[in-house]
């Protein structure tokens, strides 16, 4: 369960980050 919550983590992170450079590079 612990890894299944860290890779949720790291997902959701990567599609944060993913969202932010997409706003910036408008």
């Amino acid at each position: 369960a612990a890894v299944v919550q860290m890779l949720e983590h790291i997902l959701s992170e990567n599609v944060f980050q993913n969202g932010i450079r997409k706003y910036f590079n408008k």
